[in-house]
């Protein structure tokens, strides 16, 4: 008698808010945000600067990080030339605790990412920009096979010492006193004036 062996997924991704790749011009500044589910930015060329949470991070090409859900982030091209990079947010009903969550990657993780733009492109007829977005009909399935690979890809990148940035910057400061001020004034009635 053959018996059943469950295999546990320690990563199960839901949903597809974006996936996209962009170039960034020499001095591009993205102020930030925070959101209530994932994010993967992988960068292709270039080298990116990344504060993120309470860490700054810089990433150069082949280099990778993990934002996990509710955390601020922001980033800028810390190159003096163009810097390529891929965005996939995603919402997951299970996922592992990314820890390290700055990956370095080979060109086959590079073969995946653009592997699962280009099978989201076909899923959604969306030929540029964000490619996550209302499948077409009879395309489910090039959109699973397009999640499936964004799931190998997290699981098989390889875990960098993800040591912060020696240098902070003005963004980092600012979150850490914006926080410093929020925890300072918790148990304070709140004042509309």
């Amino acid at each position: 008698m053959w018996k059943n062996h469950l295999i546990p997924r320690s990563l199960v991704i839901e949903g597809l808010y974006t996936a996209f790749s962009q170039c960034l011009e020499p001095g591009y500044v993205f102020r930030g945000e925070t959101h209530d589910f994932a994010e993967l930015v992988l960068v292709k060329t270039g080298r990116i600067g990344v504060p993120a949470g309470s860490e700054s991070f810089e990433i150069s090409a082949g280099g990778a990080v993990y934002h996990p859900p509710m955390e601020f982030h922001s980033l800028c091209n810390a190159a003096s030339a163009e810097s390529e990079i891929f965005v996939f947010t995603f919402s997951t009903s299970k996922s592992p605790i990314f820890s390290p969550r700055v990956f370095s990657f080979t060109q086959e993780h590079l073969a995946k990412a653009e592997g699962t733009l280009a099978l989201l492109r076909e899923a959604t007829g969306k030929k540029a920009g964000n490619a996550a977005a209302k499948i077409l009909p009879d395309k489910e399935r090039k959109a699973q096979c397009a999640v499936l690979k964004l799931e190998e890809l997290l699981l098989t990148l390889t875990p960098e010492s993800g040591k912060p940035t020696a240098g902070e910057g003005s963004g980092l400061r600012n979150y850490r006193r914006a926080l410093s001020v929020m925890s300072e004034k918790l148990n304070e009635p709140l004042d509309t004036r």
